[in-house]
């Protein structure tokens, strides 16, 4: 018999598959997120992150070089027994790097010439509100919910020589690309070879779980004149509860799935990744993946020359 958490676990993960998997106008979410939506009933994470109190959704701390430096890999004795920990050749490192990236932009690619005529996008929108510039290094970065934006933000200050509480840093409208650049020179900027332009995956499940556990409070009460209760009692059809309400992960999933459904613009914690970036209409240099992040990030450190410190969140 399945705990009650387990069954939790499976309920949800079988609704949001189901939608997944039979509506192709929706599988946005996991197609540029590199991960195969068959193999998500098989994932241990979901569980892991429901059942661990301490979860950590941070992505990033420290500074670039102490991301170049403290880099190790564990390579497997000649002997065949024990392994040793040592710091990887730079130049087939950064090979590899490469062949990660290559790889993640060809599978975003394949998956648009798929699906790209079925999926409905604003390029606009992504250049007007998503896109966040550093001039310095010439870095465009696009935002997702949920997915290291927050990390990415602190970061692009850090870079200007801004430190600021993270609390606070989606409230800079100075970062965005568009207040810098304005709109026709962030599409140049993003045309441009001279720009490096990136965004940031994460496992949708894994992104779903960070925003209930973010915004819906991990199921815990919250008011009702929250404006995420407010939407989710609307998609729920409980308009008529007044004071503290609580959502179960069950119910958070049926009301992303009505959010995406009905509403024009849905919330951007858990808007699809073409739907933010536009990646089937704008070109994007590299993918980062936050369950790869560390290393990618070093990557895009070392490759720029970046040597500010950055403050993780």
């Amino acid at each position: 018999m399945p705990s009650p958490k387990q069954a939790v676990v499976f309920t949800a993960s079988f609704v949001l598959l189901s939608f997944l998997l039979l509506r192709p106008k929706t599988q946005g979410i996991h197609i540029l997120s590199l991960v195969n939506a068959t193999q998500c009933l098989e994932d241990p994470f979901l569980a892991f992150t429901l059942h661990n109190d301490s979860y950590d959704d941070s992505l990033s701390n420290g500074t670039a070089a102490s991301i170049l430096r403290d880099h190790k890999s564990t390579n497997v004795t000649e002997s065949g027994g024990s392994t040793t920990t040592k710091t990887p050749d730079p130049n087939s490192w950064m090979r590899l790097m490469e062949e990660r990236f290559a790889e993640r932009l060809s599978r975003m690619k394949a998956a648009c010439r798929r699906h790209g005529a079925s999926l409905e996008y604003s390029v606009s929108r992504t250049l007007m509100r998503n896109l966040f510039y550093s001039k310095k290094y010439k870095l465009m970065m696009c935002a997702v919910g949920k997915a290291g934006s927050t990390t990415w933000k602190s970061h692009i200050l850090a870079i200007a020589g801004r430190v600021v509480s993270p609390k606070i840093v989606h409230d800079i409208p100075s970062l965005q690309a568009s207040q810098q650049l304005g709109i026709m020179g962030t599409r140049a900027a993003m045309l441009s070879a001279a720009t490096t332009t990136v965004m940031t995956v994460r496992h949708p499940l894994d992104r779903l779980v960070s925003a209930y556990r973010d915004k819906f409070r991990n199921g815990a009460l919250m008011p009702t004149t929250n404006p995420f209760s407010q939407k989710a009692l609307k998609h729920l059809a409980r308009q008529g509860e007044r004071g503290l309400v609580s959502f179960t992960f069950t119910e958070f999933l049926k009301h992303v799935l009505v959010d995406q459904k009905e509403e024009r613009v849905e919330n951007a914690h858990w808007r699809n990744y073409y739907r933010t970036c536009s990646p089937c209409a704008l070109h994007y240099d590299f993918i980062l993946n936050t369950e790869t992040f560390t290393e990618d990030l070093k990557y895009i450190v070392n490759k720029l020359g970046i040597t500010e410190t950055w403050s993780g969140s």
